[in-house]
């Protein structure tokens, strides 16, 4: 960390002694045309002298070329990460299926993707979804949903339903869970393994399976945030 400070601190002085050089430079070549100009033009400058001044005068210049293509390098960067945030937080624009169900139009999605160079400009698929919120509530197993987490498979949901345990020594017993409480569910352990492998490879999640999900438990919790593009900055949402 101080060795960041050191350099940076480094960085900003040599910057500032080229931008001190440079003026007095300017400052000085001004002074000697203004001279010309009142017709007392002051001596020329020998070749030893020429040879200095023109020494001197490339450490301002290499500096002010160096900041330039620090500047574009730094927007290329923007533009990059922008052009990247666009394919991992967006917008479905159309109704898309994925795995059991079909997310409808305007559904808010964030999703994982290898950061592979030449893919960013590639068509954005849902791959390596991760989340989702959905515009209008959807029923996906028979229960209504507001949004989803894939893995660790969790869905909030939009109105009450009742579970019935499926193992453990309560099985068989009813679980009432409220509108906007979280249920969680245990994932089919080849679905599970499949689904990681999607998530880490950035690849097709056709191993959504809700129907082959087993109920948990359900709780209130906060809503399922979902990370958005907003003036070209990431913003969390969770409704």
């Amino acid at each position: 960390m101080l060795l960041g400070y050191g350099a940076a601190a480094a960085g900003a002085l040599l910057i500032l002694l080229a931008m001190l050089i440079g003026g007095v430079l300017l400052a000085w070549q001004g002074w000697r045309f203004w001279m010309a100009y009142r017709g007392t033009p002051r001596p020329p400058l020998s070749r030893t002298a020429c040879l200095l001044v023109s020494v001197i005068a490339i450490y301002p210049v290499l500096s002010a070329l160096m900041m330039i293509m620090i500047k574009i390098e730094d927007l290329r960067a923007q533009r990059a990460e922008y052009r990247w945030n666009q394919r991992t937080f967006f917008t479905l624009r159309e109704a898309t299926p994925f795995g059991d169900i079909t997310l409808p139009a305007g559904s808010r999605v964030n999703r994982t993707e290898p950061r592979t160079p030449g893919v960013e400009n590639s068509p954005i698929t849902l791959d390596g979804l991760t989340r989702v919120r959905l515009p209008q509530p959807q029923i996906i197993a028979g229960m209504a949903v507001s949004a989803f987490e894939v893995l660790p498979a969790v869905m909030e949901l939009a109105a009450p339903h009742q579970f019935i345990l499926n193992s453990g020594a309560q099985r068989g017993q009813t679980v009432h869970c409220e509108a906007g409480w979280l249920a969680t569910f245990t994932v089919p352990e080849d679905l599970a393994i499949a689904l990681h492998g999607d998530l880490q490879a950035g690849q097709p999640a056709a191993h959504f399976r809700p129907s082959r999900w087993r109920f948990r438990s359900c709780f209130p919790d906060s809503p399922i945030t979902i990370l958005a593009l907003r003036d070209g900055q990431v913003v969390a949402l969770n409704e």
